[in-house]
């Protein structure tokens, strides 16, 4: 019987982490970001920007655009990358065609 309770147990608090998760959006074209960038009127203008933002298990929503600033260097290297991403997170173009971002291939874990 205990056994069967941690396992309930440990379910629901798996299930309630995920809960938690916020969905965050990026668009290049937008003028007027806030964070926590939880919707499109206060997207990130960069995918950088969203990521630092974001926690563990938030979803990142990219939609179409030439994103050609934000990253950040990583470790030693002193050259940017276009986006680090340095957490446990979905980032996934909004529109999933060869237009995005992200080219034939939108989702990454």
């Amino acid at each position: 019987m205990f056994d069967v309770l941690r396992i309930v147990s440990l379910l629901f608090l798996t299930s309630a982490g995920s809960a938690f998760a916020a969905v965050r959006y990026v668009d290049v074209n937008n003028t007027s970001p806030a964070p926590p960038y939880t919707n499109w009127a206060s997207a990130a203008a960069t995918i950088q920007v969203a990521v630092d933002a974001a926690t563990p298990g938030d979803k990142i929503v990219v939609t179409n655009g030439t994103y050609a600033t934000g990253g950040r260097a990583v470790g030693t290297s002193r050259l940017a990358n276009r986006v680090a991403v340095d957490k446990a997170l979905t980032l996934r173009s909004r529109l999933r065609s060869a237009r995005s971002p992200f080219g034939e291939n939108p989702c990454f874990h």
